[in-house]
């Protein structure tokens, strides 16, 4: 949608909403009297202008101590003439004279230096800039033919570990690789060629449809009909791309290193259920009070979570155990153990945490809670402590996990959480930068922050199980309503650079304005235009031809003339569409064969009886002319002119005052606005 409106004395371009274009806002010299010029080319305009600045005043000198100061010699020596303005390239002004005035800015761009770009040295690159993007890791693997599939935050595809399918996950945040069955991570750099060569090939869509959705008649197909073969093509492709695969996966856990499996397997064995402290309960007793799992944290919970006890010479411990694997693994599969974390109470009565096995950077080590997971599970609570983990899930009966890190952003943790729909993240208040930085990596739109203060552990022991639940009902939106991300923004971005020249040129051209045409390029929607000048400065004559211009060419119009009679600005079209003086005596005869020709042009005219306007108010004004655009598809609308439009309206204003018109002006043009970028 694009406006044009008459008013007076400057002339204005406002784009999208109140923005002034660069094309009528170039800097002229200034008045003073001996300003410094120079000549300044915009390679991203191609304009030529000159920038002025003023020569800087001197501050005078003030006298110390309320004393005046003697007054100083004029001085015999002649006073520096200021540098005089460079001369306009006689290049320029000959091709400027010549009429390619395109020309002459592209050769005066040539001219200027080209920007130097700056090595630096490999270790001295930022890593995000030697970390492949997601377009580079797409790219390589379409240039081999290679399977994936390409969703919003990850690249998934085949693990080469332990065959799995669709179950290796490339970041392209860093370029990491994590298997969410096996738990493997590496870099993509480092397992480039070994994806390439043994991922399986992509099939191709086209085989796998009855009929080519290319060739499908949109009128006989309906959207469902389409979406439903789509799916159905999609499924089918899916199978073959899974029976490609070179081997299924029955045992994860072999997948798993065979050292730290040793160790954690033997750990295991050496633990003792909840069920069986009992016998041992003397040592254990002071662990348990310090934990609350005497008082407040029921067995039957402990239990679910598989927490244990373990005793050696380092004194009583609790094992918290942590598992891995995808979570469509089937409910009759065992989940897969994948490390412990042992809290200890030592000889000093000092807790002490040691993870088994260590921080593998190769392996992924696993989550609290994971096993309770299902493939059906769609919510989830993360926290960042095994404690807090179990108090939500008792005071909630919700399955919630714990952080192998803590706070700490780790990107090996993401692949794991895509089947969710919503997660709840509950971190310590001192911590909810770490949580903002979470929700931003698994998606802000499925991620929720609970603002409770209190750690729910602390709750627990607070007798306090209510105030958990009510917790979730206080929740807290990373990205507000009506706000983007650069994400969600990308494809409109990546329009506006691909489609440049076809969005700048707009739906129509200014043919009858070839100047017109080589500033502004084209007709676009979206804008805001405002003539303005003095009384018969021919702007009435100018939208006329404008009018006429855009018509011929298909543009749909409404004519809203509130100075001119709407048959007197219908008659100078009509003489501006034949280009003849119909009004002599000897053209009067073939008035009607040009308004059947004026009539017929591909673009259609409406007009607004403005007479049934009069006394009402600028927003109905404006209500019944954003009718008419929705009803008819109105492309481009003229209002001839603000100044009687803001005189044939009245006040909404129980106190009417000195600055009422502008008021009422400011809100029209806020509805033109409105309507314009609608």
């Amino acid at each position: 949608m694009a406006l044009a409106m008459c008013c007076r004395r400057a002339l204005l371009k406002i784009s999208g909403s109140i923005a002034a274009t660069s094309q009528n806002h170039r800097a002229t010299p200034s008045a003073s009297s001996q300003p410094r010029s120079f000549c300044s080319v915009l390679p991203n305009e191609k304009e030529v202008f000159y920038a002025v600045d003023v020569k800087p005043k001197v501050a005078k000198k003030k006298s110390r101590g309320g004393v005046k100061s003697k007054k100083e010699k004029p001085s015999t020596e002649k006073a520096a003439e200021p540098p005089t303005p460079p001369p306009f390239p006689s290049s320029i002004i000959d091709q400027f004279k010549a009429g390619d005035r395109r020309k002459a800015v592209e050769n005066e761009n040539e001219k200027l230096p080209k920007r130097q770009s700056i090595q630096l040295p490999l270790h001295e690159i930022p890593s995000h800039e030697c970390t492949p993007t997601r377009t580079e890791i797409v790219r390589d693997l379409d240039r081999r033919n290679r399977f994936y599939k390409n969703t919003k935050r990850f690249i998934v595809t085949n693990c080469i570990e332990c065959t799995g399918k669709l179950t290796s996950f490339i970041s392209p945040v860093n370029a990491s690789i994590s298997c969410v069955r096996c738990g493997s991570l590496d870099r993509y750099e480092n397992k480039r060629e070994a994806l390439l060569e043994k991922l399986p090939e992509m099939p191709v869509i086209s085989d796998y449809e009855e009929i080519p959705l290319e060739d499908v008649d949109p009128i006989l197909y309906d959207a469902v009909i389409l979406e439903e073969r789509r799916v159905v093509a999609e499924k089918k492709l899916m199978d073959a791309v899974m029976a490609a695969s070179s081997e299924s996966i029955d045992e994860v856990n072999s997948a798993r290193n065979p050292d730290e499996s040793t160790i954690v397997d033997q750990l295991w064995k050496e633990t003792v259920t909840i069920g069986e402290l009992e016998s041992q309960a003397s040592k254990f007793a002071k662990l348990q009070t310090m934990h609350g799992f005497e008082k407040f944290l029921p067995k039957k919970t402990l239990a679910h979570y598989n927490v244990r006890g373990h005793l050696n010479d380092d004194g009583p411990a609790f094992c918290f155990p942590r598992y891995r694997g995808a979570s469509d693994k089937g409910d009759d599969q065992p989940p897969q153990l994948a490390g412990i974390q042992l809290v200890r109470l030592s000889a000093g009565g000092k807790l002490t945490a040691s993870q088994n096995p260590d921080k593998n950077p190769s392996y992924f080590t696993g989550f609290f809670g994971w096993h309770l997971v299902k493939s059906s599970t769609k919510e989830i609570v993360i926290t960042t402590n095994e404690k807090d983990a179990l108090a939500v899930h008792d005071a909630t009966a919700r399955i919630a996990v714990a952080l192998p890190q803590g706070h700490e952003v780790d990107h090996s943790v993401l692949p794991y959480f895509e089947q969710f729909e919503k997660i709840y993240l509950w971190f310590p208040n001192t911590h909810q930068e770490y949580a903002v930085r979470f929700a931003e990596l698994l998606g802000v739109d499925r991620c929720r922050r609970v603002k409770c203060k209190a750690r729910p552990i602390v709750l627990i022991k607070r007798n306090k199980p209510d105030a958990i639940l009510e917790a979730f009902d206080h929740l807290d939106s990373v990205k507000t309503k009506n706000i983007f991300e650069l994400t969600d923004l990308r494809q409109s971005v990546k329009n506006e650079i691909v489609n440049h020249k076809e969005l700048m040129a707009g739906i129509a051209q200014f043919k009858r304005f070839p100047l017109l045409s080589d500033y502004l390029i084209g007709f676009r929607p979206g804008e805001l235009t405002t003539l303005t000048g003095p009384t018969g400065s021919g702007k009435t004559t100018f939208m006329c031809e404008n009018m006429v211009d855009f018509m011929s060419q298909g543009v749909r119009t409404l004519l809203c003339s509130f100075e001119m009679k709407t048959e007197k600005v219908l008659k100078w079209m009509e003489v501006q569409f034949t280009g003849l003086p119909l009004h002599q005596q000897k053209y009067q005869s073939d008035v009607d064969i040009w308004m059947d020709k004026f009539e017929r042009t591909s673009g259609k005219l409406y007009v607004m009886n403005v007479d049934a306007y009069i006394g009402k108010t600028v927003k109905e004004v404006a209500d019944a002319i954003r009718s008419q655009v929705e009803t008819a598809r109105i492309q481009h609308i003229v209002i001839d002119n603000l100044q009687y439009l803001m005189g044939s309206t009245i006040s909404t204003s129980n106190k009417p005052s000195t600055f009422d018109k502008f008021d009422r002006q400011n809100e029209f043009l806020r509805q033109l606005r409105l309507i314009a970028n609608d």
